[in-house]
């Protein structure tokens, strides 16, 4: 039953993000870090030499990537102060706002 449940949420979560690519929206995960700016899809692959910062399970991971890096579907992206990618994974976002 939790199973059932939980899954439901992700999957509204991730559809909900999927409508709001474009629009300033307000991201809040599991940890509580909040991700305020322009919701985009990442490109397939990332080049190499993209300032980046990724939330990895309770962390947030700042730097620059020495190769190209595939990015899974689950993940988002939005550009934050400092024009850094930050890539977000749908699977640890609690709740989005379109502001």
């Amino acid at each position: 039953m939790f199973k059932k449940l939980f899954g439901r949420k992700r999957e509204n979560i991730k559809s909900r993000l999927g409508t709001m690519v474009g629009k300033v929206v307000e991201i809040t995960m599991e940890d509580g870090t909040v991700f305020k700016g322009v919701l985009e899809r990442p490109n397939e692959v990332v080049p190499s030499g993209t300032k980046v910062k990724i939330w990895v399970e309770n962390d947030v991971v700042e730097g620059e990537l020495v190769e190209p890096s595939r990015v899974p579907d689950y993940f988002f992206a939005m550009r934050s102060e400092g024009r850094k990618l930050v890539l977000i994974n749908s699977n640890c976002v609690v709740e989005v706002k379109e502001l």
